[in-house]
């Protein structure tokens, strides 16, 4: 495993001694909803949308370490 992260386009690599691991990182949506007591004792339904995405960067290390 290269620390080098190559971009979009033509790569080379030598058979047999290397090979391409793909990700995809495109910016991805999460909903996530809760129930939670406001102040009043009433139950209120929160709901939050987050994107997220892998930092390019910090690929390699995600591929060694998990």
């Amino acid at each position: 495993m290269k620390d080098t992260v190559y971009g979009e386009g033509l790569n080379f690599n030598i058979p047999w001694f290397e090979r391409p691991v793909v990700y995809d990182i495109r910016t991805r949506p999460v909903n996530l909803q809760t129930l939670t007591g406001s102040k009043d004792l009433q139950m209120v339904t929160i709901g939050v949308r987050v994107l997220h995405r892998p930092d390019p960067n910090q690929l390699v290390w995600l591929y060694r370490h998990l």
